[in-house]
């Protein structure tokens, strides 16, 4: 129990460091290195720049914006999109703080920290020129805040993005425990497929077998076998009418043979039981 509080404190310390440091800078210490000739001169640059920005209306600042980036100076019309921001947190601008203003010489050229008093905070405005002060290299314009409203954004931007990771983490955590719900339905879908071709396949009945070497039906009239003498020669010149000596098949001649057979049996004068058994036509040879 005592190494869970342990620890427990000891995170809550880090956490409230990492608050206090990430939000909190400290511009204090910070000193002009040129001569005050110098640091005068840039100084005066700068605020004769800002007071041009201040004595525009923000549609003449939009309208600025958009002709500078039109001509490519995209560092002035970044630094008036940073005014125009600016403006809603501070206010309406009251005035320099002289005393807090500072001239930094680098390598890349100069840079001037100027201290604007505004009506509802104070802001810092850094203004970059290059070596020559021919051109101007960064506008910014950053309100202060408080400690405390340090404090507090720090901590919102943390708990933000630490909630952000943690619902992401347990969002995939939810999609990876659903795998098994997938499978299962993917399951009782397939067999859903296989009992529908089931029932479907009932429902047509077994298909009816297929017999090989079926035998061959036997002819059914021979003409040969009826004698033209005792049909009489008129008669037989009449029925041997049949083209081709194949055997004929009973489906397709069914019709001829009853006829056939009946004319046959009217002749003989028997109406039937005299034994008569037809068993295939063929073409006479000749006809008589």
């Amino acid at each position: 129990m005592k190494v869970r509080l342990k620890t427990g404190f000891l995170a809550l310390c880090m956490l409230t460091a990492i608050l206090f440091l990430g939000g909190c800078t400290d511009a204090e210490g910070r000193t002009s290195n040129v001569d005050e000739r110098t640091a005068l001169q840039f100084t005066q640059m700068s605020a004769g720049l800002l007071e041009n920005i201040f004595t525009l209306s923000e549609e003449a600042v939009r309208e600025q914006i958009h002709l500078l980036e039109e001509e490519r100076q995209f560092v002035v019309a970044g630094g008036l999109k940073s005014y125009l921001a600016a403006k809603k947190e501070v206010g309406s601008f009251q005035g320099l703080l002289e005393e807090k203003t500072d001239v930094i010489k680098h390598e890349e050229g100069y840079s001037v920290y100027l201290q604007l008093e505004g009506e509802r905070r104070n802001c810092e405005i850094i203004v970059g020129f290059d070596r020559d002060a021919a051109k101007i290299t960064q506008l910014t314009f950053n309100p202060e805040y408080t400690r405390a409203e340090k404090v507090k954004n720090a901590g919102l931007n943390t708990l933000l993005g630490m909630g952000t990771v943690f619902i992401v983490l347990i969002l995939i955590a939810l999609i990876i425990g659903a795998f098994k719900y997938i499978n299962r339905l993917e399951q009782k879908f397939d067999a859903g497929k296989e009992k529908k071709g089931n029932a479907a396949g009932e429902a047509k009945g077994p298909a009816d077998p297929v017999i090989s070497g079926a035998p061959k039906a036997a002819p059914l009239i021979d003409m040969a076998a009826v004698s033209p003498a005792a049909l009489g020669a008129a008669q037989a010149a009449d029925f041997v009418e049949y083209a081709g000596n194949a055997v004929m098949d009973p489906m397709e001649d069914a019709e001829l043979v009853a006829v056939l057979t009946a004319a046959v049996m009217a002749y003989r004068g028997s109406a039937g039981g005299s034994g008569l058994i037809v068993r295939s036509i063929k073409r006479s040879p000749r006809r008589r």
